[in-house]
């Protein structure tokens, strides 16, 4: 695994403010927080117990059952007991009931009738057990805060890490980034909508690299937008294509293209890219797009 103190984060890739959350968080939280293992730290699905006691343990291994009370004595006339049921139990014959054993109710299985050696042999083992969990998680713990400082802007970090529930807690550093700067489902279609509106194929060094910014702000609303089809994204890059490909266009119609599925997208891109290829020596600057 790579060292963390090394991820050498692009800073235009960092969370800044919410504007670039989706993007930041779909390529670089997502994906460096699946490389590292620590996802779920962050998002909070891993728990992270307190400490386990090693005395706590043996405690509970040297645990005996309390002593029955003595029977009472016989009398020649004796008071008949209250009736309720812990005393019907008893007359029936059935054991009164007495604290549980702890260390059986910790792992989940009967250790009540072993001797006092092997449960504290048992005892031992899982608390070396549990104790090399622990600091495991707490080493990832560690790492998750460390990746995180690097992947977001310092201002963000240092007014967040101001708060003293976020010190030393990623998830809830994760949890107060999130609840500042995630933007609503509502703001995110408004943003990606208009850029898919007013993109054009002219502005773009090549169709490649047009059909990349397309691609990218469809990727960061179809979480959120059901309606994101690839016949819809298919339909935008048509609308927002420039006259030197008006052949295209009359082949390729938004009523047609509004109908694929992701093959049939990959096919009309890859066709346009080609067609690029194939004509752009006629086109009047006898290059590709202009930057």
């Amino acid at each position: 695994m790579a060292d963390p103190t090394h991820l050498n984060v692009n800073p235009k890739f960092v969370l800044k403010d919410k504007d670039n959350y989706i993007r930041w968080h779909r390529k670089v939280a997502v994906p460096i927080g699946m490389q590292y293992g620590i996802a779920t730290i962050w998002d909070g699905r891993t728990y992270i117990p307190n400490e386990p006691k090693l005395n706590d343990y043996i405690r509970e291994a040297i645990w005996t059952p309390p002593e029955a009370p003595a029977a009472p004595v016989a009398t020649q006339n004796p008071t008949p007991p209250p009736s309720t049921a812990g005393s019907k139990r008893a007359a029936d014959g059935e054991p009164k009931e007495g604290p549980p054993d702890p260390l059986s109710k910790r792992l989940g299985w009967d250790l009540s009738v072993l001797d006092r050696s092997t449960r504290m042999e048992i005892a031992r083992q899982t608390w070396k057990d549990y104790n090399a969990r622990y600091q495991r998680l707490c080493k990832q713990q560690a790492l998750a805060m460390d990746v995180l400082q690097q992947i977001v802007d310092n201002n963000i970090w240092r007014t967040q890490i101001s708060k003293p529930e976020n010190v030393n807690n990623p998830t809830k550093m994760w949890t107060s980034i999130l609840a500042y700067y995630k933007p609503s489902p509502a703001e995110t279609v408004t943003k990606c909508d208009q850029i898919l509106s007013t993109l054009n194929s002219s502005k773009f060094k090549n169709v490649a690299t047009y059909l990349t910014a397309m691609r990218e702000a469809y990727g960061d609303a179809r979480d959120v937008a059901p309606y994101y089809s690839w016949g819809f994204l298919a339909a935008k890059i048509v609308n927002g294509l420039d006259n030197r490909y008006s052949f295209v266009k009359d082949i390729y119609t938004i009523n047609k293209v509004a109908h694929y599925d992701q093959d049939g997208f990959e096919n009309f891109a890859k066709d346009l890219i080609a067609y690029e290829k194939n004509y752009q020596h006629e086109w009047p600057t006898g290059k590709s797009n202009p930057t």
